[in-house]
């Protein structure tokens, strides 16, 4: 038997779930609460339902995943938690997340509890063999001046009044502020001094780096955002390092670092070796350890040079001796 209930206020909601350890569902299975109505950072209303996964997700065998789910057509914008109930009524409370549902999706927490965590401490977390999973959504408090400072920012940068400077691509035409092209980097700040072709007609022309790629890293600049880091991580990461914009370049840097895989393993180690960003450089070689037999077959290794194929075979015999 599962049931939904609100606990303390309208916006912390429980969910019994009963003879937990005998749930019969497998590996990758899942049950639902009931639907509840939630209200998200903007104060929309949605309605919306939790996931459990007894046996955990996919991959996450081992543990209890949970999952909030977006029954509604539009985004769903929370600032939440997920906790255990136990029997004296306290909630172990992991941090914060802020968190975008699109519409028909879930939003998971795929390693929220060990089962063996549960199964040694039924007395406490399971008490009468009942799991009580506690979500809080956080209403959210008045907007940080940083962040209303990056909104105003923002709108600096699509809006081309009092602007003087001009950069241009090979395909398109930048209207933008000075200052700030010399306050972020380093590089546009030289460019932008008296005595150089650029500070005295106040246009810079770029023509070696896609056109997207330029507006997107000029709109970093104003307000520290990222559009589509997944699409384009590679090549601003390369935008940055030429124009040393170091916060974004480390940005785009732990974006590669947290999605290596059997594919791009070989190009990132090639990438951080030739940007000499060891951090990334070593989480690529990590990976290739723990996964020798995948990557070792992948054709692209024919494509690293000979100094990193031999740091790799090196690497390799020391961990098998040891």
């Amino acid at each position: 038997m599962a049931t939904i209930g609100l606990l303390k206020s309208k916006n912390t909601f429980t969910w019994r779930v009963e003879n937990f350890l005998k749930r019969p569902e497998k590996n990758g299975e899942l049950i639902l609460s009931p639907k509840f109505t939630i209200f998200d950072n903007y104060g929309r209303q949605f309605t919306s339902c939790l996931s459990l996964y007894p046996k955990g997700m996919l991959e996450y065998e081992g543990y209890v995943s949970v999952c909030v789910y977006n029954l509604e057509k539009e985004d769903m914008n929370l600032t939440c938690r997920f906790g255990i109930q136990d029997n004296n009524s306290l909630l172990l409370m992991p941090k914060c997340r802020l968190i975008t549902v699109p519409p028909g999706e879930g939003n998971c927490n795929a390693a929220f509890m060990e089962i063996n965590v549960l199964k040694n401490n039924q007395a406490s977390l399971l008490p009468g063999g009942t799991l009580t999973i506690w979500l809080e959504v956080i209403k959210p408090g008045p907007e940080s001046a940083v962040s209303c400072l990056s909104g105003d920012l923002e709108n600096c940068f699509e809006d081309p009044e009092f602007t003087d400077c001009l950069i241009e691509t090979s395909t398109s035409k930048l209207k933008v502020h000075k200052f700030i092209l010399a306050s972020r980097s380093p590089v546009f700040k030289a460019m932008l001094q008296d005595g150089f072709k650029e500070g005295e007609t106040g246009i810079i022309k770029i023509d070696n780096i896609d056109p997207d790629v330029i507006k997107d890293v000029i709109k970093f600049m104003y307000c520290g955002k990222v559009d589509k880091l997944g699409d384009n991580a590679v090549e601003l990461f390369k935008a940055a390092d030429m124009f040393q914009i170091d916060n974004l370049r480390d940005i785009c840097g732990s974006y590669m670092k947290e999605n290596i895989d059997a594919d791009n393993v070989y190009d990132i180690m090639m990438l951080a070796d030739n940007y000499s960003y060891e951090d990334l450089k070593s989480a690529a070689m990590d990976f290739i350890m723990k996964n020798k037999k995948i990557v070792m077959t992948n054709p692209n290794l024919k494509a690293l040079s000979k100094e990193l194929t031999d740091q790799i075979l090196q690497n390799i015999v020391s961990k098998h001796v040891q």
